[in-house]
């Protein structure tokens, strides 16, 4: 009875290779505290961090000498005791006063003040620079005369604290010298401050973004530029990581001679295909660990209106392409060399190619239906990660024709690179010696 051809048991013994290389990567320590333990862990510390740094805020002490008028000096008090009492309400007033966050803002609206006013005469002042220098008193601040007159163009002051003093403790000195400068300016021009205060609050506005289709979307600026690259960077980590785990396990397994074991139970083809297959499936337990992690942490901030089910189909089916691309490249380097250190060369000009989507961030999440960003997203192999960002990084949906065009050339571009993967896999895999070059790479891939 003839035998059974050759390729009849293919599908099972490229299941069995996958299953080997799954196995292998994913049942690892290492692999397990990268894909599980670590988003735990960043989703707990992100939920300690408030209670961690509550229990770390050192309250400020220490006297506060001041050399100013006698008003400034009272400002200054009556600024520091607001703040003391209601420190988070002081720290709303001054957003509304369209004031720019300061250092540690978040924490210093929290910190307990228990620091006294101590004015002190002119002739004072340097024996006041060697309290503050010895630990003696908090800080020294000097306010001239000049910079409480409503004329003056350019008021100023100095602030002299020691080197140990808390950066918190020093933005709250700070600020309220410079509001109890202010207060006064507004004062002596005759203006009630209150009002003026009122008057300077900026209006917050309801952007809203007019779409082609006639309907009306909420504009998320924050989210426009934060969300696209977050999706992005997540598929770029996911994939890349799995696909530098072939790299290695490629790499080790030809040194080791394992590659010629194999060899002797299964065709260069199957292999390829069942350590692809394999690596696919650690890809996938990273990319939902950590997607699950982040939707953790927006749920948490009640922002998951930013992240709409059809941007993360889009993801998963444009991480896939993406996938298969950076596989087949890093599979065919490790084919050809014997060691990390002759791979290095080859993956160079692969890298270059795959930081393009990082760099391309910035400009894209700004213009993401632009004709640059158009142009990209028909480009691999950085088109899977180019669409990412234009579908996630607008209120306006990218139109349907280009989505699908995209996915088209991605998945295409995954064959030919699996096809030239395959070509290069076949030969190089029992390579010995000098390392190819990238001409030769392509040299092999025309064998027959």
């Amino acid at each position: 009875m003839p035998d059974a051809p050759r390729h009849a048991g293919a599908p099972r013994r490229v299941l069995s290779i996958a299953w080997r290389e799954f196995r292998t990567t994913v049942l690892t320590k290492g692999f397990l505290f990268s894909a599980l333990v670590f988003p735990l862990l960043m989703v707990g510390v992100s939920m300690l961090l408030p209670i961690l740094m509550a229990t770390s805020i050192q309250p400020m002490t220490g006297a506060i000498l001041v050399e100013a008028p006698a008003a400034a000096t009272d400002a200054m008090r009556a600024e520091l005791e607001r703040a003391a009492k209601d420190p988070a309400t002081a720290l709303r007033e001054r957003v509304e006063r369209g004031e720019e966050p300061e250092l540690d803002d978040a924490t210093t609206a929290l910190t307990p003040i228990e620091s006294p006013i101590e004015p002190i005469a002119a002739d004072q002042v340097e024996a006041a620079k060697e309290r503050v220098r010895s630990g003696d008193a908090l800080a020294l601040v000097i306010i001239p005369p000049a910079s409480l007159d409503a004329q003056s163009k350019d008021p100023t002051y100095e602030l002299f604290v020691a080197t140990k003093t808390s950066p918190k403790h020093t933005s709250i000195v700070s600020r309220s010298a410079r509001e109890a400068i202010v207060r006064l300016r507004v004062q002596a021009s005759g203006a009630d401050y209150q009002r003026t205060m009122d008057l300077l609050k900026r209006p917050e506005p309801n952007i809203l973004r007019l779409t082609a289709d006639g309907t009306e979307a909420k504009e998320r600026l924050e989210g426009r530029m934060l969300v696209p690259g977050a999706f992005m960077l997540l598929m770029w980590i996911t994939t890349f990581t799995g696909a530098n785990y072939l790299l290695t396990n490629t790499i080790e397994e030809k040194g080791s001679k394992v590659i010629e074991v194999l060899l002797a139970a299964v065709s260069p083809m199957e292999l390829l295909a069942g350590k692809i297959l394999g690596q696919l499936g650690s890809t996938a337990v990273m990319l939902g660990m950590y997607g699950l992690a982040g939707l953790a942490g927006l749920s948490a901030l009640a922002m998951m209106d930013l992240v709409p089910v059809s941007s993360l189909v889009l993801m998963v089916a444009f991480a896939l392409t993406a996938y298969l691309m950076i596989a087949s490249m890093l599979t065919a380097v490790g084919s050809a060399v014997t060691n990390l250190q002759e791979a290095q060369a080859l993956v160079g000009p692969v890298m270059l190619v795959l930081i393009v989507p990082l760099m391309l961030w910035l400009p894209i999440s700004e213009n993401p239906n632009g004709a640059f960003a158009v142009v990209c997203s028909f480009l691999p192999p950085i088109s899977p990660f180019i669409m990412v960002l234009r579908a996630t990084g607008t209120s306006e949906p990218v139109p349907g024709w280009q989505v699908a065009l995209s996915l088209a050339v991605s998945a295409a571009s995954s064959v030919a690179f699996l096809w030239l993967a395959s070509r290069i896999f076949r030969v190089g895999i029992l390579m010995q010696g000098k390392p190819p070059t990238p001409r030769e790479l392509l040299r092999w891939a025309r064998y027959r």
